[in-house]
């Protein structure tokens, strides 16, 4: 019996980035760039408000000499580093394949690399790869305290995440689920007061209705922010599994988009054309610390992650 070869590939669609398009992403010509910063994380003396970066205005009487005060200011060092890809493909196989298979891998190179990226500014560890907002030496990450179980989630568990949330990112952040621990999110709908939206709910102060999983898990969100649901995050009972994240605050340095070359030189004698990308990124969180209200106790910050049972 004759062959036949359908001329489309079956694949299942790649998750989308959940970073990058949510970052602040800054061009790079260098190897390391320096971002200067408000000092904003140094704690004031109680009454004084954070957001200044210690200009502190005082009441005083006429003819009163009054005290100076000046800003304080920081670098976020942001290095740039390489990731790369290699692959041969035999040229009999590009030559005679119905599909189209240059632009094909062209498409895949790119869509690896938007996944190796993301999950590094998730959870790398600044070795040789961006700083993931997960990793253990970012002190700007608040962990809530701890779950009362390992296998549920509570709606006291999320009220604890957002009251340590930093007010601004309130209205800009996402809750970052892993896909282990989606049943657990989903069931606490059922709890008394719940802040849980079903699908085709408006949202207030907004054009937009919550229209589904393109905007959360089964169109679910969490005091009116969407609730994305990622592989890419460790698993169910595991230090980031469950966080809010304001990732206007992550900093991405960008060398641009990746380079993808092919060659038939090196792959000769084996009749096959050699394919590899190039990319160059850097990231980091440009805050150094948690932020300390004016009460000189109360921390706040734009990443804040559920403890652990």
């Amino acid at each position: 019996m004759p062959e036949q070869f359908w001329a489309q590939l079956l694949s299942v669609a790649a998750p989308m980035s959940l970073v990058r398009q949510r970052a602040t992403v800054i061009p790079a010509n260098a190897q390391t760039i320096k971002i200067p910063s408000l000092d904003q994380t140094t704690a004031q003396t109680a009454g004084s408000p954070p957001y200044y970066g210690g200009v502190i205005l005082t009441w005083t009487g006429e003819a009163v000499s009054i005290g100076s005060t000046q800003p304080g200011f920081r670098q976020t060092v942001v290095d740039l580093h390489e990731l790369t890809g290699y692959t041969p493909v035999s040229r009999t196989l590009l030559q005679y394949s119905p599909i189209s298979l240059e632009p094909l891998i062209y498409n895949l190179f790119g869509g690896a690399v938007s996944w190796a990226e993301d999950y590094a500014f998730l959870r790398g560890n600044g070795v040789g790869k961006p700083l993931g907002v997960l990793d253990p030496t970012v002190a700007a990450r608040i962990k809530t305290s701890d779950r009362g179980s390992s296998t549920a989630v509570t709606f006291a568990n999320f009220t604890d995440m957002w009251v340590k949330v930093l007010p601004e990112s309130q209205n800009v952040g996402a809750w970052f689920v892993s896909k282990a621990v989606e049943a657990q999110v989903l069931k606490a709908t059922g709890t008394a007061n719940s802040v849980f939206f079903p699908t085709g709910v408006y949202m207030a102060n907004s054009v937009e209705i919550n229209a589904g999983p393109a905007n959360g898990a089964s169109g679910v969100m969490i005091f009116m922010r969407p609730v994305l649901v990622s592989t890419k995050l460790p698993g169910a009972d595991v230090d980031g599994d469950i966080n809010f994240f304001d990732f206007s605050k992550y900093v991405i340095a960008d060398g641009g988009p990746p380079e993808i070359a092919s060659s038939d030189d090196y792959l000769f004698r084996t009749n096959e054309r050699a394919f590899r990308v190039v990319h160059r990124v850097g990231g980091a969180p440009w805050l150094n610390s948690y932020i300390t209200m004016e009460d000189a106790s109360t921390t706040l910050s734009p990443f804040v992650s559920m403890g652990i049972h």
